[in-house]
């Protein structure tokens, strides 16, 4: 499998990205077809399109430029790497609150994931 493979299959398998929710933020690639997935890791990451409605890979890239140094996407760094490594996802507001040892943010918002799918009629 190449590293695009990998980097796709990864994204899926995650959860991270919201594959309609990106479509619907972005009309050009609803209105293509284009997989969601396969458009973050070619193209979205390097126009700072966010995968969701709490990861910000500009702020992220912003507060750690290593991450693009190693070769990695935002996303797919804050997958492998970032909680491990208390990385935040976006800028910190009055509502972020550190997650419990082991949880991934994706666990918490998939209600509201499953109610943007229903209302856009995924």
């Amino acid at each position: 499998m190449d590293d695009r493979a990998r980097d796709i299959r990864a994204l899926r398998d995650s959860g991270i990205l919201d594959a309609a929710c990106y479509a619907a933020c972005y009309a050009d690639v609803g209105h293509s077809g284009e997989d969601p997935h396969a458009h973050s890791v070619d193209h979205g990451w390097r126009e700072w399109w966010q995968p969701n409605f709490y990861f910000d890979p500009a702020w992220y890239s912003a507060h750690d430029p290593d991450i693009l140094g190693a070769g990695f996407t935002p996303v797919l760094h804050d997958l492998l790497h970032g909680d491990a490594e208390n990385r935040r996802p976006g800028e910190p507001d009055e509502k972020f609150r550190p997650l419990p040892d082991g949880a991934r943010l994706g666990y918490l918002v998939a209600p509201i994931r499953d109610s943007m799918r229903r209302a856009l009629g995924d």
